[in-house]
């Protein structure tokens, strides 16, 4: 009797089908069964039947054959179906309070010392957030410890982390140059003075262009950007320690990229200068949607 020759797939009233590659396996297996039973010769058995009819499913089959043979008919005529029921998954080892534990630490970051701003003389405790789990779990104590005592790789960890905290999230923050105390200072001079001007005039800002300046220090030390780990409710996620020499404000061998712009409340961006280490571009003022010349 061939093995495709029964209707036996049917959904499982657990409402999972199984895979349909080692389904043929599983049909010869309850007729292999069913022809033990019919036999005069108890010392037949349905591994008998199996590896006499179905040699190449045989080899498929790691383990003994006739328990898989009555498993499956077992099923079957419990259920109708020799689709397999739904299985869990593994379970887990680690507790979800565990779990849950480590990810608070995971979330919390490390303290290192480091140069706080560009202008500092002398490093300091500076909070920052990890970017790797293996990195977390070989410089935590406790971290370290539970992939012990469970067994498990930091990524598993990780893993459990998420399953017991959906708070445990990954974000991109861009690496930035700090600024002094004493640009600091002219920034918020700047403003209060604006905003007294803005006061007495308020049609000051359409008659008035805004110019500023930024840099670009374009190195593959940072990446121009860190993921990190972070609680998904905190709003304070970039003290990420960037490159060593933009800490110090010394001169990179990298490609600097320069940029100055000039807006206007009316009539808005209207000047636009872009120039790198080795190429000056034109001015370009107006529609700055169109490509550099």
């Amino acid at each position: 009797m061939p093995a495709g020759g029964l209707s036996m797939v049917r959904r499982h009233p657990s409402g999972w089908k199984s895979n349909r590659s080692t389904t043929p396996m599983r049909v010869a297996a309850v007729v292999c069964v069913i022809m033990a039973l019919t036999t005069a010769d108890e010392k037949i058995t349905p591994a008998y039947y199996y590896r006499e009819q179905y040699p190449d499913y045989a080899k498929e089959v790691h383990g003994d054959l006739n328990r898989f043979c009555r498993l499956h008919h077992k099923n079957f005529t419990a259920n109708g179906t020799v689709a397999t029921p739904k299985h869990g998954g593994r379970p887990s080892n680690v507790p979800h309070a565990v779990a849950f534990h480590a990810s608070t630490i995971f979330k919390a970051g490390k303290v290192v010392k480091a140069y706080p701003s560009a202008d500092s003389k002398r490093k300091v405790d500076v909070h920052v957030w990890w970017t790797s789990i293996e990195v977390a779990c070989q410089e935590n104590d406790t971290l370290r410890q539970l992939c012990t005592d469970y067994n498990i790789t930091p990524k598993r960890l990780l893993k459990y982390m998420k399953w017991a905290d959906p708070d445990l999230v990954r974000r991109r923050i861009d690496v930035k140059l700090d600024l002094t105390k004493i640009q600091k200072a002219r920034r918020k001079a700047a403003a209060a003075a604006l905003w007294q001007k803005y006061q007495s005039d308020p049609d000051m800002l359409q008659r008035i262009y805004f110019i500023d300046e930024c840099k670009f220090w374009m190195s593959d030390l940072a990446g121009g950007s860190v993921k990190v780990y972070c609680d998904a409710h905190d709003e304070n996620v970039h003290a990420v320690l960037p490159c060593k020499w933009m800490r110090k404000g010394k001169d990179a061998e990298a490609v600097k990229l320069h940029f100055v712009c000039a807006v206007n409340a009316v009539h808005g961006p209207v000047y636009c200068k872009f120039v790198t280490g080795t190429t000056d571009n034109k001015d370009h003022a107006g529609n700055l949607n169109v490509p550099y010349m």
